[in-house]
């Protein structure tokens, strides 16, 4: 919409390529896994921790084991 109502065409060539560069790139996109989940740095970060928690409870009950 931003792009129609931007009266873009009565810009000169080299105008009109920076205007539509710049309206293309305000748009967001977003990277799912499987169409539910979104990947980015929280995500990224949530599963990290879960990783460290996980792996530090595997620890105390292979310690634990040992005893």
């Amino acid at each position: 919409m931003s792009a129609y109502f931007s009266n873009w065409q009565d810009y000169t060539k080299q105008t009109k390529d920076i205007i539509l560069v710049i309206l293309a790139a305000q748009k967001q996109f977003v990277i799912t896994a499987g169409g539910i989940v979104p990947l980015n740095m929280q995500t990224l970060l949530e599963a990290c921790k879960s990783m460290v928690s996980y792996c530090m409870f595997l620890r105390t009950v292979d310690d634990y084991d040992l005893d």
